[in-house]
């Protein structure tokens, strides 16, 4: 599954992962995007978007579209909790199914 990953996310998890190709938005060049932005970036190349961003899913219209979105609910976004959390975050991704969203709590 092709992942894009936020810039709130820690661009390391990309290599953790096993079965997910995963992108980090700075590897692109784009930093510092808005969420609408975005969503239009993830929705033209991505079958997935990792976030800590609660808020998108509330700020945009979603209906209709491919792509699905995963919240992460940690603690915090330091590289080593995320990380640490890397197997779950991945099985998560996994069961969405095309356009859904959801969120991953350890």
């Amino acid at each position: 599954m092709r992942t894009l990953l936020d810039e709130n996310v820690p661009s390391e998890l990309a290599a953790r992962f096993q079965t997910m190709v995963a992108i980090h938005i700075e590897d692109l060049g784009r930093k510092g995007v808005k969420n609408g932005k975005l969503l239009l970036l993830a929705r033209s190349g991505f079958e997935l978007l990792i976030t800590f961003d609660k808020g998108i899913l509330h700020q945009h219209s979603h209906a209709g579209e491919k792509l699905r979105i995963l919240v992460l609910r940690l603690p915090d976004n330091k590289q080593e909790t995320v990380l640490r959390h890397a197997d779950g975050i991945e099985a998560r991704a996994l069961k969405l199914k095309e356009g859904e969203h959801g969120e991953f709590k350890p």
